[in-house]
């Protein structure tokens, strides 16, 4: 039998994520050259639109592209006056980019994003896929998950995009949880599994979209109730829990809410998706689909059907989950952050210190830094604005000003004079435009250093590569201008595609080496 074209698994694919995933106004996947090969559109919208959308899209996708100096960007997110857009590179010439309502959420979409992106790679590839969308919501209770995720051992993030999470899989007896695992794990059924007795530990490498390393440890746990005694101590560490039942045994169903009681019990509120297994016995159901929803949002519990025989959705069920949580970790790594900025934030103020901050970039509609520095409480609110084309001086209710100055905007050489009396200055650049850009960078760089005498910290974020960075650094030779002015220092940095942590990181040295805040007093 012929396989089924590629066009044909593309439209199955985006029409079952548009039906399950909320506010999506449009699904698009374009080539490198920005043609459109398979979309599909909300229903309030035709294809006459689709060129216009298009042309609203490619060229936020283009710029997005050429700002940073890599292959493949990865995912990007960019929200306009009518959408907002996600943008998720497939890694072969092929662009996503899911068109949200407005009021659309981005964490909630974003998971299932990248699992549709998984699958469209396997159907480009020529590879195997269930064009199945699972009909699932990932709820997480975030002050719970930050607490519990501070405390527990198992979830770091390791280097090089690389996590470790550990799963726990509970249920009655004999209703597939070891059939899932294995077959998630090894890729395949077995009719004849025991009953686990005590506890079954698997462990499991997983890559989401080429790029991000996971690491599952994954406890099968002993369903008898004289095992219950020792459960508690397997369940420590747990970052998610699966909770299955068999769809032909309502009387596994009904324990359910049980097994939810001793998990909370135990370790409190965390991830949570409930399994409804054995779909392959659809003329043997016993648990209609509705009435276990039901359940699964009372619990406020993901929720999804699989089949451990044929493998329908075990996929799914723990790439989905580890999605989430990957978000949610990379979230908590940006809040201590955030919290560490504060914590030298703070210790200026009680010195009484008024902290002047500089942005100098070259970013017509883009600026990463005053952006991050938004997101900062303790700064408090703006009390007071000064604007002029391509230049603002913004001053918070803490005393706090910064001074930014857009390049692309200034019409004349930039009179970098109005930087007079800041601390530090952050400069973002674009690496894209290599060696000529580095004699323009320099100009700017000793005129920043000429106007802010006595004493500067500059901070350079240049959009490149490690290897391009240091090749910037020697092109740029600022050794000798540095000797003759021994109170000024400049710190580089790469701004790459994941710039959120980088930024944040780099803020934090930024402040430390502030003159004034320095160990050696300046």
């Amino acid at each position: 039998m012929p396989s089924e074209p590629i066009g044909s698994l593309l439209k199955k694919l985006l029409a079952n994520f548009m039906n399950v995933v909320e506010n999506i106004k449009a699904v698009l996947v374009s080539d490198s050259n920005g043609l459109i090969v398979a979309s599909h559109l909300g229903p309030d919208l035709d294809e006459n639109v689709l060129g216009a959308m298009s042309s609203v899209v490619q060229p936020i996708l283009d710029k997005i592209k050429k700002d940073f100096s890599f292959k493949s960007f990865g995912t990007a997110t960019f929200d306009t006056d009518l959408a907002r857009l996600i943008f998720l590179d497939t890694g072969v010439n092929m662009v996503v980019t899911v068109v949200l309502d407005i009021i659309g959420s981005i964490d909630q979409a974003m998971p299932v994003s990248y699992l549709l992106t998984e699958k469209i790679t396997r159907v480009i590839e020529g590879r195997g896929v269930q064009v199945e969308i699972p009909r699932i919501s990932l709820k997480m209770d975030a002050e719970s998950e930050e607490h519990r995720l501070k405390d527990h051992i198992y979830q770091m993030r390791l280097k090089g995009g690389k996590y470790r999470f550990k799963f726990v899989v509970i249920g009655d007896p004999s209703v597939g949880k070891t059939s899932i695992i294995m077959r998630f794990v090894e890729h395949k059924f077995e009719r004849d599994y025991r009953s686990t007795i005590g506890l079954n530990l698997l462990m499991h490498t997983h890559n989401l979209l080429g790029n991000t390393e996971i690491n599952f440890n994954i406890y099968d746990i002993g369903a008898h109730d004289f095992f219950r005694r020792v459960r508690s101590a397997y369940y420590t560490g747990t970052h998610a829990c699966f909770i299955i039942y068999d769809i032909t045994r309502p009387e596994t169903y009904d324990n359910v809410q049980k097994w939810y009681n001793e998990l909370t019990e135990f370790v409190g509120t965390l991830p949570i998706c409930m399994i409804g297994n054995k779909a392959d016995l659809e003329s043997e159901r016993k648990v209609p689909v509705e009435r276990a929803l039901k359940l699964a949002e009372k619990l406020e519990a993901s929720f999804l059907e699989t089949s451990a025989k044929t493998g329908f959705n075990v996929d799914d069920a723990f790439t989905l989950m580890a999605y989430k949580l990957v978000q949610g970790e990379q979230q908590r790594e940006a809040d201590i952050v955030k919290s560490d900025i504060s914590a030298e934030i703070q210790k200026l103020f009680d010195k009484r210190q008024p902290l002047r901050i500089g942005i100098l970039n070259e970013h017509k509609t883009w600026n990463p830094v005053l952006d991050h520095l938004f997101q900062l409480p303790i700064l408090g609110d703006i009390q007071q604005k000064k604007l002029e084309p391509g230049k603002q001086i913004l001053t918070f209710s803490t005393g706090v000003k910064v001074f930014n100055m857009n390049l692309d905007v200034l019409s004349e050489p930039p009179d970098m004079s109005f930087f007079n009396g800041v601390q530090g200055v952050v400069c973002v650049f674009n690496g894209r435009k290599a060696t000529e850009s580095a004699r323009e960078w320099r100009t700017n760089i000793l005129n920043l250093i000429n106007a802010t005498q006595p004493a500067c910290t500059l901070l350079v974020g240049i959009q490149c590569d490690e290897e391009q960075k240091n090749q910037f650094i020697e092109e740029l030779n600022l050794n000798p201008v540095l000797e003759a002015n021994p109170r000024h220092s400049v710190l580089f940095f790469c701004l790459s595609q994941d710039y959120d942590l980088e930024l944040y990181d780099n803020l934090i040295i930024l402040l430390e080496s502030l003159p004034g805040n320095q160990a050696d007093g300046y």
